[in-house]
């Protein structure tokens, strides 16, 4: 018994922390656009991070869907694996940031049907 009360004060422990973290990175991006609706979602977020790399801004967009991406501050898109396997469900993408060559982007673009974390560092 003391050891499941032990486990689970270190989970709420560990989950603490981990929220505290996450609003940390949220709160280190200063411009965040959601783009939300039934279709069209990730051609308005490529368009959307196009039109800010044209305002010189640095940004990383995100795409979910049957095939999903990151989009580089170049423009660039990387497909979002899991275990060399396509991602099948709609998650957060942990440390979004970490994919990005500059260590910092000054917005993040995403598509999603519901809102969703982006955590990055």
């Amino acid at each position: 018994m003391v050891t499941v009360i032990l486990l689970l004060a270190a989970l709420t422990v560990y989950g603490l922390l981990e929220y505290r973290a996450h609003r940390f990175h949220l709160r280190s991006i200063p411009v965040r656009i959601h783009v939300n609706g039934t279709r069209g979602k990730s051609s308005i977020t490529r368009l959307i991070a196009a039109g800010l790399r044209a305002g010189e801004r640095r940004v990383v967009a995100k795409t979910t869907g049957t095939k999903p991406r990151i989009i580089l501050e170049d423009g660039r898109e990387i497909p979002i694996d899991v275990l060399g396997r396509p991602l099948k469900r709609r998650r957060p993408l942990p440390n979004a940031r970490r994919i990005v060559q500059q260590p910092s982007a000054e917005g993040i673009a995403q598509d999603h049907a519901e809102a969703e974390h982006i955590v990055a560092r």
